[in-house]
């Protein structure tokens, strides 16, 4: 489903995507490679563990379509979740990203990795 996901479990072993609480960064990337048009979303998330421990994580998500991203401010509170939808044949989409709680965010893509997990003292004033 997610590629490198086990950067995330080998760190935090009873990881949930409930545990993912802030995007702290969007970036939205759109190339020409082999002259083929692409883009790549890449979000940076602070995940609250079980043990009170705050690590920022990067995902990188391939071919993002449908983009919805609605943001109050400096960070956005999110609930996501990740749900593999390749059995619904939507040609090269296999991933639904959403935000299951208010609905700020929301895309479809054909996959995702995770780039880096690092612990962070980012907290919220």
């Amino acid at each position: 489903m997610i590629n490198n996901i086990s950067l995330i479990k080998d760190i935090i072993s009873n990881f949930s995507f409930s545990d993912v609480k802030f995007i702290t960064g969007f970036h939205l990337q759109m190339f020409e490679e082999f002259g083929e048009k692409k883009a790549v979303l890449e979000i940076d998330f602070i995940i609250h563990s079980k043990t009170e421990q705050r690590f920022l994580s990067r995902f990188r998500f391939f071919d993002p379509q449908s983009i919805q991203f609605n943001s109050g401010g400096p960070y956005q509170q999110i609930n996501l979740n990740i749900i593999n939808i390749k059995e619904q044949g939507l040609e090269a989409i296999t991933l639904e990203v959403i935000d299951y709680e208010t609905g700020n965010l929301h895309f479809f893509c054909s996959g995702a990795e995770v780039l880096l997990v690092k612990e962070t003292n980012y907290h919220l004033q």
